[in-house]
């Protein structure tokens, strides 16, 4: 049989599935539950509905994207987020029985919900550099670009998985690590750097009054949302443990060393079967 990352075999993909993978899983159930996941997904689609705002102002510009107006691509991408939300709604109620899985199935549809508010708000992004770039420049950049990016995550995540799965190599996220960081780093300086660009936005003389600065700002702004289309795809990749974690659900409770109330929930169906035996 081929191998590929999707049908490995236990033994297999206990080279992938790690320690604190489980262990995160556990105390995300534990600690963090379900409502405020459903807050983070709100918050990712009211941004989304900004967007759709921030689309109309685009059409303002008398700019287009493939033709297509900005506004109209926003609202479409707008519809699509309801999709990732329904399918962990839908999740949920499958908890109930592997309770373990929650943290699997909320990375999964929020980075997928997150791909598509970068994507909607960098194709805005794009429409809009076409001021400074001009309508086929900036979409030839930019798309390319774009192709590039996916092609390049796809092709590393195929390549890494395959390796840690089948050549026992340790799976490496450098970006992971680096969010990591920059997470650490925002709760402690963010309110700091925040504050100092608020300060400098409203000294006189500043890059709003300048036409040259606002020129360059719309012409590189679409770089910054596919550095977010960049990350998201690769957290998103952490994702292929959930997978078999929930493959292989039982096997790695017993490897754990998790009893079954801690695994399946309290009011799961394989917990009350085991108390009638």
């Amino acid at each position: 049989m081929k191998q590929t990352i999707f049908n490995a075999s236990l033994e297999e993909s206990m080279n992938l599935v790690t320690d604190k993978y489980i262990q995160t899983s556990m105390e995300d159930i534990n600690e963090k539950g379900v409502k405020r996941k459903v807050l983070g997904f709100i918050t990712i689609l009211f941004f989304m509905y900004l967007d759709c705002l921030v689309g109309n102002i685009v059409d303002g510009l008398k700019v287009t994207f493939l033709f297509i107006t900005p506004s109209y691509i926003a609202k479409f991408f707008f519809v699509l987020g309801f999709i990732p939300i329904t399918l962990y709604f839908y999740s949920i109620f499958r908890l109930r029985n592997n309770r373990i899985l929650s943290y699997y199935y909320y990375n999964i549809y929020a980075y997928l919900l997150t791909f598509l508010f970068c994507l909607q708000a960098a194709v805005l992004f794009i429409a809009a550099s076409s001021i400074a770039l001009g309508p086929i420049l900036s979409t030839l950049i930019y798309g390319v670009l774009l192709i590039i990016l996916l092609l390049e995550r796809a092709n590393w995540f195929k390549r890494s998985t395959l390796k840690a799965l089948y050549n026992q190599e340790k799976f490496v996220n450098a970006q992971s690590d680096f969010m990591e960081k920059f997470v650490a780093f925002s709760k402690k300086y963010g309110g700091v750097v925040l504050f100092i660009l608020i300060i400098r936005w409203f000294l006189p003389g500043q890059a709003k009054d300048n036409d040259f600065t606002r020129m360059l700002g719309l012409a590189f702004m679409p770089l910054l949302f596919l550095l977010g289309i960049y990350f998201t795809l690769s957290l998103v990749s952490e994702s292929i443990e959930g997978y078999y974690l929930k493959k292989y659900l039982e096997d790695y409770r017993k490897l754990s060393g998790y009893s079954i109330e801690e695994w399946y929930g309290p009011k799961s169906k394989k917990y009350k079967e085991s108390l009638t035996k």
